[in-house]
């Protein structure tokens, strides 16, 4: 009996990824990626990163290789809320949630509101880990293009008449 038969359906068609695959070609020798979101790590503030990682490990070594609170920094949601009143957003730090980055989110957000029967329609080209993210969900992913000014209205707009979404 082999190995896949015991994942869920929806693991055992899954495709590789194609983040992975850009950042396999982005660390060949001679290559300068343009793909997968990799600065050049000649832009590293190699100074100020090691300011703070003394500040932090001289200030809080005792928490510095812990496991942090799921939501998040307590002390950066509070940060984050001050920011947002600041733009004119009311919220409160405990309907804040800090995660390690986009893609993070992205998951924990579809993941949330996904259902059987829902269609997500994204921007083409979009970010590969949307689509990842999404072919593991059971909803229905539709695209549109995009211009200069974002998702292009007139082929939406056809979309939904088409499919009487």
């Amino acid at each position: 009996m082999s190995n896949a038969k015991h994942l869920a359906q929806r693991i055992q068609n899954l495709q590789p990824s194609a983040i992975r695959e850009l950042l396999k070609h982005s660390k060949m020798p001679g290559v300068i990626s343009l793909a997968g979101g990799i600065p050049s790590s000649e832009l590293f503030d190699r100074e100020g990163l090691e300011q703070a990682t003394r500040l932090v490990l001289e200030e809080n070594f005792n928490d510095a290789f812990q496991y942090g609170l799921t939501e998040g920094n307590t002390e950066l949601r509070d940060q984050l809320v001050e920011l947002c009143k600041a733009r004119g957003i009311a919220t409160r730090s405990d309907r804040l949630l800090i995660t390690s980055g986009s893609q993070q989110a992205l998951d924990l957000l579809i993941r949330a509101l996904a259902d059987e029967g829902d269609v997500f329609v994204v921007e083409r080209p979009t970010y590969l880990a949307t689509l990842q993210i999404l072919s593991l969900t059971p909803a229905k992913v539709e695209s549109v293009g995009g211009d200069e000014h974002g998702m292009i209205v007139d082929e939406l707009e056809a979309l939904l008449k088409n499919h009487a979404y």
